[in-house]
């Protein structure tokens, strides 16, 4: 009796650790599919949009942003980015012609400071700007707006005002971004690539005749003169959350940034990083991440049809 009491003891153990194990791997489990749709949400990268009308409002963006909205096709947003005095790019939007005005789509973190830039520079031109509220929708939507460097995908101005005013972008938007070469900017990277070193003359977004606009100058010498020292690579390592935008590795002059990231499946991050332009793959400075490496060979590769 004794050994068979001693066996439904030890069985009855067994069961028990083997629930708690299987308990801890699917809380463990639970966690890390939560912390890869937190990173998912990519807050500081949730879109928000702003619509500028008034006579003024064709002049005011022709004189700000690198793009010629004289070249916008209908129905398509444009990448594109208003720059300093110094030509690097302060701002990376989205831009399309709407309802009788512009529609301008941001990052939600870099919303404040386009305002104020707005304000700064509208002094003497008559124009009106309003917050809207933007949605995802299909491409074939009625006042669907196509995303030009993605045309499978599509945002319009949201009909009603839904209950939760803040649009999440979804990691696989995220991911067809990085893979169409589109160069999301947040606050720690504002202010310090010029629009060539994005790639925004291989998205479209780039003039260099149009006419004068906040580092212009800066920006044609490059172009005509000189040349561009960094650009724009994918990367992937192992890893269940985005890594911060703005993370520098490397050393020297063999550096790099994380402009943005997000979880592509479960414990794999792919992000878009600015590296310097005239290396190969093999000799680009590492993260010290488990299982990292580029996934462009060449600069050229991030815009071939895919």
């Amino acid at each position: 009796m004794l050994t068979i009491h001693s066996d439904r003891w030890l069985s009855g153990s067994l069961i028990f650790a083997f629930d708690m194990i299987h308990y801890a791997i699917l809380t463990s489990r639970r966690e890390q599919m939560s912390k890869i749709q937190d990173s998912c949400g990519q807050s500081i990268l949730d879109p928000c949009a702003l619509h500028l009308t008034g006579p003024d409002a064709f002049g005011f963006l022709q004189a700000q942003l690198t793009l010629d909205l004289r070249t916008l096709k209908p129905q398509m947003l444009q990448a594109t980015a208003w720059c300093n005095a110094n030509g690097r790019v302060a701002v990376v939007l989205l831009v399309a012609v709407s309802q009788g005005g512009y529609l301008i789509v941001i990052p939600r973190s870099l919303a404040e400071q386009t305002l104020r830039r707005i304000r700064l520079f509208r002094i003497g031109h008559n124009i009106d700007t309003q917050n809207l509220t933007i949605e995802h929708c299909q491409p074939t939507d009625e006042n669907a707006l196509l995303l030009a460097h993605s045309p499978q995908r599509a945002l319009r101005i949201a009909p009603t005002e839904p209950v939760n005013q803040s649009l999440v972008t979804p990691a696989g938007s995220l991911l067809d971004d990085m893979r169409h070469g589109l160069p999301w900017i947040v606050a720690a990277t504002s202010d310090r690539f010029l629009p060539q070193m994005l790639g925004l003359d291989q998205l479209g977004g780039l003039s260099y005749r149009k006419g004068c606009y906040p580092g212009q100058e800066v920006i044609a010498r490059v172009h005509f003169r000189g040349r561009v020292t960094r650009t724009m690579r994918r990367f992937h390592c192992q890893g269940v959350s985005a890594l911060p935008p703005g993370l520098e590795f490397g050393n020297g002059n063999n550096r790099a940034m994380v402009l943005y990231s997000a979880a592509a499946r479960p414990e794999q991050v792919i992000g878009l990083a600015v590296v310097p332009a005239d290396l190969d793959a093999g000799a680009l400075p590492r993260l010290d991440e488990a299982h990292f490496g580029w996934l462009d060979n060449h600069p050229a590769a991030l815009y071939q049809e895919q």
